[in-house]
């Protein structure tokens, strides 16, 4: 594989990807696209800022062997059904159109959804059967449908789905730390559901064997262990709540980031824990454990705090806040004295 194009570069995924490809001597041109600016280089990055929505997407992924879809988002459900399929449309059509040999597609393990007869673990062959009161789930099963249906028009293309444990590690950004960062951890009386999650540069390693090889279908890609008790593992509070009230209590507590709302509470009672054995026979060795990786991303979640959109060491912090702090009292005694 010489050329490849990924979509979301500038994420959270999409960053730690090109830092691995960038190790790669046979990997010649990386084609970035991302509305946001990459706060990275590297020896043969090309960046477009571009929506994966927009017409002349096939004219940038031109000359690409292989497409890295990870462009989603997860919050508003509006923008997560039309840029999450909407735009994996959009990909599969530029890809077509540019004549792709190889499209890997980064999917969730909330496909599988939070249900009761869940097998444990789930394999690629559990059904897919999203939550319906979870908009990015139900986003990610059409997408995978969408590209399902472009892997039968194309046989000559290899296309790969890989489901992805939540990730985190040392970099895991504000935006995707909540469950780390938050004091307390609510757990419905009688259910105490663990924590399976896959390190950021084990996620990477998945898709560069996607790309080095041949790897037609739907893998799992997570650690080899669920943490049970994460709460232990991240310093937080454990909050015991009765299953008749809460409902109640979520409904109350999500709009304070501190839990799913209580529409979603199955994801508190339900586990979905996924086995990797099919892409660690393929070759998927995951160097780091599921409790490795939350104590990385605790220990650095505690190195770092966000100032606005910054994130910096604290005691960068509390320099910027002291330095801020003199300007001010500066300030305030000029203020003074031309009042005098």
């Amino acid at each position: 594989m010489k050329s490849v194009a990924v979509t979301g570069v500038s994420g959270y995924l999409g960053s730690a990807l090109v830092r691995l490809l960038d190790t790669d001597p046979s990997i010649t041109r990386i084609v970035g696209i991302d509305i946001a600016e990459p706060s990275f280089t590297a020896r043969c990055f090309e960046f477009y800022s571009m929506d994966v929505r927009s017409p002349d997407l096939a004219d940038v992924m031109r000359g690409c062997e292989a497409i890295v879809h990870l462009a989603a988002v997860s919050e508003d459900p509006g923008e997560v059904a039309d840029v999450n399929v909407g735009g994996t449309r959009s990909v599969v059509d530029a890809a077509s159109r540019a004549g792709v040999r190889k499209f890997v597609l980064a999917s969730s393990h909330s496909v599988y959804g939070a249900h009761a007869d869940n097998a444990f673990p789930l394999t690629e062959s559990s059904p897919v059967r999203p939550n319906p009161e979870n908009a990015y789930a139900l986003s990610k099963a059409e997408a995978e449908q969408i590209v399902s249906y472009f892997a039968s028009q194309h046989p000559d293309a290899v296309v790969t789905t890989l489901r992805f444990a939540w990730i985190s590690g040392p970099n895991l950004p504000t935006s995707h730390a909540r469950a780390i960062d938050v004091k307390v951890r609510f757990v419905v009386a009688g259910y105490d559901v663990p924590m399976q999650t896959v390190h950021e540069d084990d996620a990477a390693a998945a898709i560069a064997l996607a790309l080095s090889r041949d790897l037609p279908g739907t893998f799992n890609v997570s650690a080899d262990d669920a943490v049970t008790s994460p709460d232990e593992v991240l310093g937080q509070r454990k909050v015991v709540v009765p299953l008749d009230r809460a409902k109640r209590v979520l409904d109350r507590t999500a709009p304070m980031g501190l839990s799913p709302p209580g529409s979603q509470m199955a994801l508190l009672m339900y586990p979905q824990v996924m086995s990797s054995d099919a892409l660690k026979a393929a070759g998927f060795a995951p160097a780091h454990g599921g409790r490795e990786t939350l104590e990385e991303a605790a220990a650095a979640r505690r190195r770092y705090m966000a100032v606005g959109k910054l994130r910096v060491r604290r005691r960068n912090a509390v320099l910027i806040g002291a330095v801020g702090a003199v300007a001010l009292v500066s300030a305030l005694g000029r203020r003074a004295r031309r009042a005098r």
